[in-house]
Order: structure tokens, then sequence, then C-alpha cells
């Protein structure tokens, strides 16, 4: 999984949601000249504000693959992460559909089922199933973050904290033990010096 899958998650449980009713989804900063210029309201914006790794080392490895006779053909690795994430959902000043403390108790509303400390609730993956590797998720703080100037934008900001891995598997399926070599009498011989029974020429 990566940070884009993150936060892909965190759009579709809002989506999903019948306590929010949001209109764009975006993540990554908004660029309202340009190709963000035609947002539905209120928009919702998400992107990380930082990612931290946190294995001390590269992965741990998890558990293998294997093939349809049961033969390992990889080793599956894990590294955990935990990255913060900045939500903003913005509408237009002069927009009387919304007010920002309502967006705000609507936005953490559809967002807590999904905290640990609640319902602890799996991110849906857009396939009818779920999300298994987003192991913690948390709503922090939030405030109303307005900017009246020119257009004028009304600005509803929340943090959130999401803790994740990611796996990497290594192919093994070339390196598979089909054939073991073993030697003929003739290349067998004693050892004069008892340090073994038999000795292979090879």
């Amino acid at each position: 999984m990566t940070p884009e899958d993150v936060l892909q998650a965190i759009v579709r449980a809002l989506q999903n949601s019948t306590a929010f009713d949001g209109g764009s989804y975006i993540t990554h900063e908004a660029d309202l000249d340009g190709e963000d210029n035609r947002l539905v309201q209120p928009w919702v914006e998400l992107t990380p504000i930082g990612q931290v790794r946190a294995t001390e080392w590269d992965s741990d490895r998890v558990g293998f693959t294997t093939d349809d006779s049961g033969d390992r053909t990889g080793r599956i690795f894990r590294a955990s992460w935990s990255m913060d994430v900045q939500a903003t959902a913005t509408f237009a000043a002069g927009n009387d559909s919304y007010d920002a403390n309502t967006l705000a108790g609507n936005f953490q509303t559809a967002l807590f089922p999904y905290e640990n400390q609640q319902e602890d609730k799996p991110f849906p993956d857009g396939d009818g199933g779920t999300v298994d590797a987003i192991t913690s998720f948390v709503v922090g703080d939030g405030e109303v973050d307005n900017d009246l100037a020119g257009p004028g934008l009304r600005r509803w900001r929340q943090e959130l904290a999401v803790d994740f891995y990611a796996e990497r598997v290594v192919d093994e399926s070339d390196a598979q033990i089909t054939t073991v070599a073993t030697p003929s009498i003739d290349e067998l011989s004693s050892d004069d010096e008892q340090d073994a029974e038999l000795v292979w020429n090879y």
C-alpha cells in the first residue's frame, strides 16, 4: 500500500458516508487557477503533511507465497509506516448552503467509525472488500481556517493520523530446488583421518 492508496481509502470512506455530503475530492494541493478551477463545493483536499517509516530496519518477513502445488515461490516482507494527513473541506464564502461548523461536525462523524478507539471499521477498497493494510486511524484536531480575502473561502481543516504497511514479495521461483544430486558409490571414499565416515570426491 502506498500513501496515495491510503488517501483514496479515506476518500471512499467519506463518499460512502451518509453523514457528509462532499463535492469534489482531490489528493493534492488545489490549483484553483489551473486544473482545479471547476471543483464542486464543498471540495475536500487530502494531502500528507508528514511521512515517517516506523520500522527501524528495512522490513520484516511475514510469510511466503506458494504455487498451486504448495511449493514456496517467494518471501513476503512488510514495512510499517505512519503518516499525518491534512484534510481540508472548502466552500465559497458567499455560499449560504453551507456552514463551516456544521460541515466540520459532519466530516468528523463520517470518519469516526474508522477510528481504533471507536468502531474500528475497516476502510472500503472500492471493490466490495476492505483495506487490511491500514492498521490505525485517528481523527485529530480540527479548526476553522477561513480565507475571506479575494473571492473568499471558508475552510475546515482536520488533522488525521494513519498507520499502514506496505508489502513486497521477493520471487524465489527461479531458486526452487527441483533435483538433488547425490554421489554414486565410486565417488565416495573412506576418510583415513576419521574426520568423517565418507568423503564426496567431487
